[in-house]
C-alpha cells in the first residue's frame, strides 16, 4: 500500500471512531486539503486535478449541509447552514475566476 493509501486508511479508520463533532472537524480538514491541493494544482497548470479537488470540497461541504438538524440545531443549524452556502458560493466564484483567467492568458 503506498503513502497515500495508507493515509486514507487512517483517516477512514479514524472518521469511523470519531464523535459526531470529531467528523465535522475532520470534514473541515478535509476541505482545507482540498483547497491546499486545488491551490497547488492551479499554480502547476494542473486544470483537471484543480477541477477535481474543487468539485470534492463542494461534495463535502454538500454533505455538511445535508446532515444539519435544523429541527434540533435551531440558531446553530441556521448559521451554519448559511456559512455553508456562502462557502459553496465562494468556491463557485473561485473556479469562475480560474477560469476566466485561464481564457485571458
Amino acid at each position: 500500500m503506498n503513502e497515500h493509501g495508507v493515509a486514507f486508511a487512517y483517516q477512514q479508520s479514524s472518521a469511523r471512531s470519531a464523535t459526531p463533532i470529531g467528523q465535522v472537524v475532520a470534514l473541515y480538514d478535509t476541505i482545507l486539503r482540498d483547497f491546499r491541493r486545488a491551490g497547488d494544482a492551479a499554480e502547476s497548470g494542473e486544470v483537471e486535478k484543480r477541477v477535481f479537488e474543487m468539485n470534492h470540497a463542494l461534495t463535502v461541504i454538500a454533505h455538511l449541509q445535508s446532515v444539519l438538524d435544523h429541527q434540533r440545531g435551531g440558531e446553530a443549524a441556521r448559521r451554519l447552514q448559511r456559512f455553508y452556502e456562502v462557502t459553496h458560493a465562494l468556491v463557485l466564484q473561485a473556479n469562475a475566476t480560474e477560469i476566466a483567467t485561464r481564457s485571458a492568458n
